[in-house]
């Protein structure tokens, strides 16, 4: 009985080492294991960052300028062209804002009733011509003039009027309008708008061969009166006018982009020495 308890004593002790060893043996694979894994997302991870870092997006790009204006029959508004040097004119978005306004004095109208003599109310209205031109077939031109047109009635007895009548002009120059040659505005305060804006945007690059100018250019009459013919003592147009470029900048500079099999090794063989490193250490 003694000596079968030994033998079996001696079995399950032999076995012990086995045992221990075939452990320690499957702790090593699952470490193993569990190292690929790390270096495989490392390496991933490392991949897309060279690779992002390597292409930056390219994005585009906008520069606005604007231009006073204030005048009567005409003023010369000084216009920035585009700076080529900032890369590829994509569009160029226009805005006219400004007011109008018209100084009149309607003179006396005196009919006479019976032995007396009476001021007589009257109507009367008058029309203004308003364009904007570029100089030299540069920048854009009102294909055709807007048109105000103001009136009221007036008691006969002489009386000064003075109107003012905001305006509104948006009209934008791509490449769709650069096929037709013209845009259609987006106008307000007008009576008859303008039909269309004449150009293109070639015209908003520099020309040394012109002056960057826009003119204002006005002209107004007496349409209809009941009574005498009034006169228009005052027209003056003031606002501004804003030039939105938008561009696209040129590309920068190349340079190498590594292979995705280059930067997939280069990833693991940065992630190997940061495993190597940290096992090194423990």
């Amino acid at each position: 009985m003694l000596h079968g308890g030994g033998t079996e004593y001696k079995t399950v002790r032999n076995a012990l080492p086995e045992a221990n060893a075939q452990t320690k043996t499957e702790e090593k694979k699952v470490k193993i294991r569990f190292a690929w894994k790390r270096l495989l997302k490392l390496a991933v991870a490392t991949t897309l960052i060279i690779a992002f870092a390597a292409a930056p997006p390219a994005f585009g790009d906008s520069i606005l300028r604007v231009s006073a204006f204030s005048g009567s029959t005409f003023d010369a508004i000084g216009v920035t062209p585009f700076d080529p040097t900032l890369g590829t004119l994509d569009s160029v978005n226009i805005g006219i804002l400004g007011t109008l306004y018209v100084s009149i004095f309607a003179p006396p109208f005196i009919t006479l009733q019976g032995s007396t003599y009476f001021p007589a109310p009257y109507f009367y209205q008058l029309s203004v011509n308003q364009s904007f031109s570029g100089l030299g077939n540069t920048y854009f031109d009102f294909a055709s003039d807007a048109i105000f047109r103001l009136s009221d009635d007036t008691t006969g007895a002489g009386e000064n009027f003075t109107f003012a009548r905001p305006f509104s002009y948006g009209f934008t120059f791509n490449s769709t309008t650069d096929l037709a040659g013209f845009t259609v505005p987006a106008s307000a305060g007008p009576d008859q708008l303008p039909t269309s804006i004449l150009g293109q945007r070639t015209g908003f690059y520099p020309n040394p061969q012109q002056v960057n100018e826009v003119d204002l250019i006005q002209s107004w009459s007496p349409l209809y009166s009941t009574g005498v013919p009034v006169t228009i003592t005052n027209v003056l147009s003031a606002g501004s006018m804003t030039f939105e470029y938008n561009y696209t900048p040129p590309p920068p500079p190349v340079t190498p982009v590594p292979e995705p099999a280059t930067l997939l090794l280069l990833g693991f063989g940065i992630a190997g020495l940061a495993v190597f490193r940290k096992r090194f250490k423990a």
